[in-house]
């Protein structure tokens, strides 16, 4: 019983190990053969569980060969567009200005109902304001509308906008988050110093992230407590 338990460990974290060097796509994401990869890593690592006379390392060999071809194929497929095609596939137009192509779609086995929902849950209810439906390779539906459908822009209306990027997070759960202080290369004295002003510790904190605006939010760890909304004094230190 102690045996199959710490087989059960071993195997579960170089599987894990395995499936991150394989990348982070999503299941709906994986091309064919790194699906097929998968299904085969998840039977070859039953097998050391299902029967314990077999030695560990016969059980594990196969998935560390799975796991070499995979990378292999994914480096031939960045050096060759043709292989890439011929493996994963390539991007195929549905729809055109609201006309069905309904030889693409018969071709790649998908029927009306089938596009209208994908569409639906782009946000478009009416097919008539679909100027290009894509069906990409990983099985996912690329929607845009046509030109008087689409959303206006700031450009467009002639609005000149602040930069803006994603709020720089500085610390989650109690814990600072160094990568993110240096990327956008701020101290952590500045950080100390920001806390001070509050006079609050790290440790006190949920959440503490900073807007390309310049605006510190600070969520705390008591349920109760208000949000914390904080003002620099200087918009430099929320350019990163």
């Amino acid at each position: 019983m102690l045996t199959l338990f710490f087989r059960s460990i071993i195997i579960f974290v170089l599987v894990v190990v395995m499936m991150r060097t394989m990348g982070k796509r999503e299941m709906g994401q994986l091309q064919p053969f790194e699906l097929v990869i998968s299904l085969m890593i998840a039977d070859f690592a039953a097998s050391p569980l299902s029967d314990i006379s077999t030695p560990l390392v016969t059980g594990l060999m196969p998935i560390i060969a799975l796991v070499l071809i995979n990378n292999i194929f994914n480096v031939i497929i960045l050096k060759s567009q043709k292989l890439r095609r011929l493996i994963g596939g390539k991007p195929v137009v549905l729809v055109r200005n609201g006309r069905i192509d309904l030889a693409q779609l018969d071709k790649n086995a998908l029927t009306v109902a089938d596009l209208l929902e994908q569409i639906r849950l782009a946000g478009y209810p009416d097919i008539t304001e679909v100027g290009a439906a894509i069906f990409e390779p990983s099985g996912q539906m690329s929607v845009f509308p046509i030109s008087q459908k689409r959303p206006a822009t700031t450009q467009e209306l002639g609005i000149q906008t602040a930069y803006e990027t994603v709020p720089l997070t500085l610390i989650i759960d109690g814990e600072i988050q160094t990568e993110n202080l240096r990327h956008g290369k701020l101290s952590d004295v500045w950080l100390a110093a920001q806390l001070q002003q509050l006079e609050l510790d790290a440790g006190q904190i949920l959440l503490m992230s900073l807007s390309s605006q310049g605006v510190l939010h600070v969520q705390l760890r008591k349920g109760d407590a208000p949000m914390i909304f904080k003002k620099l004094d200087s918009a430099q230190e929320a350019i990163w």
